[in-house]
This record gives C-alpha cells, structure tokens and sequence, in this order.
C-alpha cells in the first residue's frame, strides 16, 4: 500500500527523469520548454495517483488489480525505480489487451479475462545498468503468481 504522501511526486519526478532526462543548466533558459515539462509531470502525477488509487482498492473476493513496487538504496533511502504493473482486460479472441476500454466495460465477456500488464518501469538514470530493473521485473513475476494463487483460491 501507497501512504506516504510525497510518493506519487517522487515517482511522478523519476519517471519524467527516466524517460525523458533530466533538466540541464540550457533547459532553463528555454520557459516553454520548462512550462511543457511541468504540465507533462501533472499528467504523469494524476495518472500514476489514480492508478494506485485503484491498485489499493479490492474486489469482491479481496484481489488487488495491480500493483506499484518500487526500489530504494537501503543506505540513502534515496528512489532508485519503480515498476507498476495491472490486472488489465485482455481479449483472448484477439490477443490484445484492453487498456482504453475501462475497468468493467468488457469484464463478463466469454474471451475476456485479467491478465498483468507492465504500464511502468523506471529506473533512475544514477542506478540505470546495475541491476535494479531485473530486480523490480522479478519481484513483479513473484506477485504476478501471488495474484495467480489468490484467484484460484477463489474458485
């Protein structure tokens, strides 16, 4: 669970910094440019707050539909990565998943049943080639089988 309240900036931040780098001395002689980061940042803050939102809420039956883990250097505390990854609808008649469609548009179709899906896997570029992202990927694969088992149990 997600309660620490600066969580959501600080993946918000290292997702920006991870996938479109960070902000150099030139960047900010450049306002535009600095206005289009910022509004970009709120876009990722509000999709990654809703997202987790909706991760720690349950079904029915007590099964999350995603997660968010995230990798921190024990020593700093500092945020090395973070990967998301959902129980999103996936069409098996054909093969796609339905991401646009919205938790419950499809949910009681015959083809149609839960499957993970990676929407996010950020590393900081200080601890990009080291490791971390197979770690997070790994731990991902671990809860991927945890939610396996707990959909099983249920019936």
């Amino acid at each position: 669970e997600v309660k620490e309240a600066g969580l959501v900036p600080a993946l918000s931040s290292l997702c920006l910094e991870a996938f479109y780098g960070g902000m150099s001395p030139l960047d900010y002689l450049n306002p535009i440019g600095g206005v289009q980061r910022m509004l970009l940042l709120q876009q990722v803050e509000r999709d990654l707050a809703s997202r987790i939102a909706m991760y720690q809420r349950r079904d029915k039956h007590g099964v999350a539909s995603g997660l968010c883990l995230s990798a921190v250097h024990p020593p700093s505390g500092e945020l090395q990565g973070f990967v998301d990854v959902s129980l999103t609808l996936y069409d098996e008649k054909t093969n796609r998943f339905d991401v646009g469609g919205g938790p419950g548009t499809r949910a009681f179709e015959e083809e149609t049943v839960r499957r993970p899906y990676l929407a996010n896997l950020c590393v900081s570029p200080r601890y990009q080639r080291k490791g971390v992202a197979r770690k997070l990927i790994a731990a991902v694969e671990e809860a991927v089988v945890s939610f396996s088992r707990e959909k099983e149990a249920q019936g």
